[in-house]
């Protein structure tokens, strides 16, 4: 079963309750956590990203300029969100009145 932004699906939360140390009590964390990683993309993906980021981003977007980085968290393989980083531009008309 597919899940994650190709989906349409939410990840399941089916839930779980551990112990903390910073809270001291029970705090409920979903049972895929332990699985959650965040990678970068990888050159062959980053026309998926791209299209997704398109499709999904309530701005829209027109590309990263400049130095970027891409990441994606992933957990079993599947994306869960689209996360986007770029340099700020050195020169800047508008912003620099």
């Amino acid at each position: 079963m597919a899940c994650g932004l190709d989906s349409g699906r939410p990840v399941a939360y089916r839930g779980g309750m551990h112990t903390g140390p910073a809270t001291g009590g029970a705090v409920a964390v979903p049972d895929w956590a332990g699985r959650l990683t965040v990678r970068m993309v990888r050159p062959e993906e980053r026309p998926r990203w791209r299209a997704l980021m398109a499709r999904h981003h309530s701005l829209g977007f027109r590309g990263l300029v400049g130095e970027a980085l891409c990441r994606v968290p992933c957990v079993d393989g599947h994306w869960l969100a689209l996360l986007g980083w770029a340099a700020a531009a050195w020169m800047c008309r508008a912003r620099d009145r």
